[in-house]
């Protein structure tokens, strides 16, 4: 925490940059993960107070979804010293639960206490909100379940949450005044719901809430949002279509229940979240199981970021054998022989409430939150370095690492790849680095990087080969090592026909003609391996040959000299 007398030289450097700007000027201590920010910024966003500590957690969520993950990266790169000053544009909620487009610069400075952000948020065109004084407000809504409350005790009914969908992008492109009559119009279908007991509220952030306390269940949530999205078409007839938009909506039907407002506006909140993650312009029912892994998420993250404020505690590489098909065999007594040829690294992290959690549960909880930018950096110099020992007795060797497209898109990871191979001296040929081929993998910009890291010595893979849009055309261009087929592609031609074998021969055909190597995933009995080795496959991997393990274990079980 910042003594009295830094707190004082915080209130200096903000009031000496809002002299020299019309912005709101603020400050950030790396250190403590504190906050300090202009007063008069709190009339316009919706932040706690001008100074509050867990900073950039909180920060992140005053940040619109889909910027939230460039945002986080935008801060770490800051933090993490890798760039000097960041200048960019964020959709930030203001404190009528808008999102408002706002420049944002960042310059890191040393401080006479330690490292700090300073900078300023400047704010996009002012406009009128919308407002219509027949809607009842989110006070009113607070009032009026307080009230059903006192009088019943336990509650039972539905609510259901409504927005209008790409919002933002109809306020940019259309402009304020179209989203305000747009808004007009679903206030107006709104309203047209309110029958035996249903009461419609506008909320903070201009979504509409309706609520019933006299019963109901899932059909009336159902009745509701149909009726909603018929009088929306209606409206849009009668004005010849000036107006065009879809919404999304989340329901929850409750018996006796005893939750608070605000509890239930948050399960109300996942479930829109999850209709416009679907698909948009659809109704979606709270689900007790999903919201309890999205709280599990948002726990897991929170304590993720305090492993990685303590030197990445927790985290942890294990690895899995990559054995030369060619080689596996069975010997009389019934055991296994192999050749090692690699290693794939696999990310785990420990945790003394979640115990240890997998990279199937822990990588889109990184990914979502930017999270993958500073870990994904930890896993490039830790298994670098494994592969650089390793090879001090194994040259051959080599390791490979998984790179998510988020950290593709995300951070600069050709000079990340370049600053791992010098620190840990690794012979770069002995690094192999696996793209999953779900991605956008074909992508110009995409492509060109993969050319890049490949001029940095290191091999490039292509994993979950048949998971994705299999595009057979920039397997050309990539010029991959190695075609990794996936555990559920293996899984399906081992126990289908003929048909799915003979696509497997045509694969393996085929990236031997374009000069690549094959690994077929998943492999789990020594039948499997009988009944693939006629296709001529380069590497096996699967648990026949080894579960993960860390890196002690992995060289005790499959490296002999």
């Amino acid at each position: 925490m910042a003594n009295e007398i830094d707190l004082n030289i915080v209130k200096n450097i903000i009031s000496l940059l809002e002299i020299c700007t019309d912005s709101f000027a603020f400050v950030y201590d790396i250190s403590s993960d504190m906050f300090f920010i202009s007063e008069r910024t709190l009339a316009h966003y919706d932040l706690p107070c001008s100074q509050f500590s867990a900073a950039v957690g909180k920060i992140i969520t005053l940040i619109y979804e889909d910027e939230r993950v460039r945002c986080a990266a935008d801060i770490e790169s800051i933090i993490s010293n890798k760039k000097e000053s960041i200048r960019s544009s964020y959709h930030i909620r203001n404190r009528y639960g808008e999102y408002i487009p706002a420049e944002v610069r960042m310059r890191r400075i040393s401080a006479s206490w330690g490292e700090i952000v300073a900078g300023s948020v400047n704010p996009g065109e002012k406009h009128a909100f919308f407002e219509d004084d027949s809607l009842a407000s989110e006070r009113d809504a607070q009032f009026d379940f307080d009230t059903a409350r006192m009088t019943e005790g336990s509650l039972s009914g539905f609510a259901v949450q409504i927005e209008v969908d790409n919002f933002i992008s109809i306020n940019e492109h259309a402009g304020f005044e179209a989203g305000n009559e747009i808004l007009s119009i679903l206030a107006q279908a709104c309203k047209k719901q309110c029958i035996n007991g249903t009461k419609v509220y506008l909320l903070s952030d201009r979504k509409f809430l309706l609520m019933n306390f006299t019963g109901g269940n899932a059909d009336e949530i159902r009745r509701s949002y149909s009726g909603i999205k018929q009088s929306i078409r209606e409206a849009e007839y009668e004005s010849g279509y000036k107006r065009m938009f879809t919404v999304s909506a989340g329901g929850i039907a409750f018996i006796n229940d005893t939750s608070s407002l605000t509890e239930m506006l948050a399960k109300l909140m996942f479930t829109v979240a999850t209709a416009k993650n679907n698909r948009k312009d659809t109704l979606c029912l709270f689900n007790a199981r999903e919201y309890a892994l999205y709280l599990r998420a948002l726990e897991i993250e929170s304590a993720i970021r305090d492993s990685i404020k303590n030197k990445f505690e927790g985290f942890t590489l294990v690895f899995q054998p990559i054995v030369n098909a060619k080689e596996v065999q069975k010997n009389a007594g019934g055991s296994l022989s192999k050749i090692v040829v690699g290693a794939e690294s696999l990310l785990r992290w420990k945790n003394d409430r979640f115990g240890t959690v997998g990279a199937g549960e822990i990588i889109p909880i990184l990914e979502r939150s930017g999270l993958i930018v500073p870990v994904g950096r930890w896993i490039l110099m830790k298994a670098f370095a494994q592969c650089a020992a390793w090879n001090t007795l194994f040259p051959d060797l080599y390791v490979s690492v998984n790179i998510s497209f988020v950290q593709i898109l995300q951070s600069n990871l050709v000079s990340e790849v370049q600053i791992a191979l010098e620190r840990t001296r690794v012979n770069p040929k002995n690094i192999v680095l696996e793209i999953t081929e779900s991605g956008n993998i074909d992508d110009e910009e995409i492509q060109s990087m993969l050319s890049e890291l490949s001029a940095l010595g290191v091999k490039i893979d292509i994993d979950d080969f048949g998971t994705g849009f299999s595009n057979l055309r920039y397997l050309q261009d990539i010029r991959a090592n190695t075609l990794k087929l996936d555990y559920t592609f293996i899984q399906k031609a081992l126990s289908g026909d003929m048909k799915d074998l003979k696509i497997i021969e045509f694969i393996v055909d085929m990236a031997h003609a374009l000069g690549m190597t094959v690994c077929m995933e998943g492999i789990e009995s020594y039948g499997s391996v009988e009944k693939l080795l006629p296709f001529a496959p380069d590497k096996f991997q699967g648990y026949l040959f080894s579960r993960p393990v860390d890196a002690r274990t992995f060289a005790k079980e499959n490296l002999h000299r």
